[in-house]
C-alpha cells in the first residue's frame, strides 16, 4: 500500500467518524448508531455475524470498510426472534 493509499484511507475513517456522528446527532437517543462490535455485544453474537445480517438489521455502509447499525434495527431482530 502506498503513502497516498493509507492517506487516503485514513482520510476516509474520519470522513465516516464525522457522518456516523452527524447521523447519531441528528435522531433521538433511542435510535442512535452503533458500531458492528456495539451491535455484536447487544445481539450476543461476533462481528461475522453482523456483517452478514447487515442489511437485516438496516446497516449503513459510510465506507467499504465502515458502517453503522442502528439500535432500533438491532432492537426489531430481537423483538422478532423472541416471537
Amino acid at each position: 500500500m502506498s503513502d497516498l493509499d493509507a492517506l487516503l484511507d485514513r482520510l476516509a475513517d474520519v470522513l465516516a467518524d464525522r457522518i456516523a456522528a452527524k447521523l447519531a446527532n441528528g435522531v433521538s437517543a433511542s435510535t442512535d448508531m452503533l458500531t458492528p462490535d456495539e451491535a455484536a455485544k447487544l445481539l450476543r453474537t461476533d462481528r461475522r455475524w453482523i456483517y452478514k445480517h447487515a442489511a437485516e438489521l438496516g446497516a449503513v455502509h459510510l465506507t467499504r470498510r465502515k458502517m453503522r447499525i442502528p439500535r432500533a434495527g438491532v432492537q426489531r431482530y430481537l423483538k422478532r426472534k423472541r416471537s
